[in-house]
């Protein structure tokens, strides 16, 4: 039997998920998640604002398989620049579930790279305000 640990002693990890960014002809809702496969799997049900509560497949079977690990799941606009507002010093671990996965349902992507990498419209039709050299070495910008 496995022993029971504090939060404080439980290694903390955050799982985000993007809402939606395409809207073909709708009001725009960045705050909505219906189309987007990482927010819903941590969303659950359709719905035009994320739940305080995340119930979606993907907490529910974390939280059960794997007890002794503190998760917090966050939705966050596809946006540029959305995550700088997460604090990701209070995490031993964050993952990113990435886009690229509308044309499918049968695959999600891990985000590797991708603020190195970033290009095209946000959700509000912006455009990155820089196209970071996809050939930098993050090691080397990081002090």
């Amino acid at each position: 039997k496995k022993k029971k640990m504090s939060n404080e002693q439980k290694r903390k990890v955050l799982v985000t998920g993007f809402l939606d960014w395409r809207f073909n002809n709708e009001p725009i809702n960045i705050w909505r998640s219906r189309d987007n496969p990482s927010s819903r799997l941590l969303v659950g049900d359709a719905c035009s604002s994320p739940p305080i509560i995340k119930n979606g497949e993907l907490p529910k079977l974390l939280e059960t398989i794997l007890p002794e690990i503190d998760f917090h799941f966050q939705t966050i606009p596809t946006i540029w620049n959305s995550s700088y507002s997460l604090d990701l010093t209070k995490f031993d671990v964050v993952i990113h579930l990435g886009l690229g996965v509308y044309d499918r349902t049968d695959r999600i992507l891990l985000e590797n790279g991708a603020f190195n990498q970033r290009n095209g419209n946000d959700a509000l039709g912006m455009t990155a305000e820089q196209k970071i050299d996809i050939n930098l070495d993050l090691e080397d910008t990081i002090q």
